[in-house]
């Protein structure tokens, strides 16, 4: 039996392999159940992945055209596509972000991160310990800009925290910090 799992691989082709559990929709590949062996994550036609993470049980993909596309659980919104659904085995694009230029993406447990060219971050999915950053403790079904915010270089999504680290080499923190 399959404890809750999944992964995904990038190749140098832009193509993106997913393998583990899917019951979720998670391996993006238009089913909903696991698989042992990798299956190719459905991307739009002529489309190339840049990045790929994984959170408990979505994928988020960005294509080498700043697009983002997400697979799998969107109890909390995580897709970012406004929760039209539980779940979804094709991915979503997170419209929200359509022309942000992304250039980085990661996920939490149940959360998701995206950091743009001009070093602006944006969060989306489940918020209930601050870890959106969004000033409130809420869950949010498509991506938010985290306000004042800006110089922004990368980003770390743990279970329930988030961690940007600035141009500047500043770490900036938020979520639940209730160890350490």
């Amino acid at each position: 039996s399959w404890v809750g799992s999944h992964s995904a691989l990038l190749l140098a082709s832009g193509e993106v392999l997913a393998f583990g559990r899917g019951d979720e929709g998670q391996l993006g590949d238009g089913q909903r159940s696991s698989s042992k062996a990798p299956v190719r994550l459905a991307l739009p036609e002529g489309a190339k992945a840049k990045a790929v993470a994984c959170g408990r049980d979505f994928t988020v993909v960005l294509l080498e055209d700043a697009r983002v596309f997400c697979t799998g659980s969107d109890q909390y919104g995580q897709l970012g596509g406004g929760r039209h659904a539980l779940c979804s085995a094709a991915p979503v694009e997170a419209i929200s972000l359509r022309g942000e230029a992304i250039s980085s993406v990661a996920c939490g447990d149940l959360h998701a991160a995206a950091v743009s060219a001009d070093g602006r971050i944006f969060t989306w999915g489940y918020g209930r310990a601050g870890q959106l950053g969004l000033g409130n403790t809420v869950d949010v079904a498509v991506p938010k800009e985290v306000q004042d915010l800006r110089g922004v270089a990368s980003v770390a999504c743990g279970r329930n925290h988030t961690v940007a680290v600035t141009r500047g080499g500043e770490a900036l923190a938020w979520g639940r910090g209730r160890d350490g």
